[in-house]
């Protein structure tokens, strides 16, 4: 199985990559194969509501920006797996501008091509209680299951993580991360 990830996170090494890397390690445990996308590294413009996409008049956006290499990446995996912190009572900004430009994978009628019935995976830390931003995976999955037409292959939500390290300090956070990427 071939699982792509985006980490909306500015950081690199906080608490969402490290719950990735214990994903992706045990994803490849069970012989799948995994990119990682820091959104922090990749130029992706805002969505400019041209529709041109929808359209079809070109192939993903009118952006010549990284959406199009990933967009590919993602047609290409079994499994995408969306990752951030909670920024404001949501996801990232990085992440949340990425996601905009998934209006490419909708047609005129909004009806769904290309990511339809690809599995996802969800996972969202906080500094607050894991259970407190609930709601921010509940958007994740709406959007990714009824809307985007995927089906839900699991989700993590990870809180009290106030600090970069902190996830480190919970071993039980890495073996459930672990855990999910060897039932994908």
């Amino acid at each position: 199985m071939n699982i792509v990830v985006f980490n909306g996170s500015p950081r690199k090494n906080g608490g969402c990559a490290a719950l990735i890397q214990a994903l992706v390690a045990g994803a490849q445990k069970k012989g799948h194969t995994a990119k990682v996308f820091h959104l922090i590294d990749q130029r992706v413009e805002p969505c400019l509501a041209c529709y041109a996409c929808m359209g079809r008049k070109v192939e993903f956006c009118v952006h010549d920006d990284d959406f199009t290499p990933m967009a590919r990446d993602l047609l290409a995996a079994d499994t995408v797996v969306f990752a951030s912190p909670v920024y404001m009572g949501q996801i990232t900004g990085l992440l949340k501008t990425f996601f905009d430009r998934w209006i490419t994978f909708a047609e005129p009628d909004f009806s769904i091509r290309h990511v339809k019935g690809k599995r996802f995976v969800t996972i969202v830390t906080s500094g607050a209680p894991a259970d407190r931003f609930k709601e921010v995976t509940d958007y994740l999955k709406y959007w990714l299951g009824e809307f985007f037409k995927m089906r839900h292959a699991g989700s993590l939500m990870a809180g009290d993580l106030h600090d970069p390290g902190d996830v480190q300090k919970r071993p039980d956070l890495l073996r459930e991360a672990e855990a999910l990427g060897q039932a994908l």
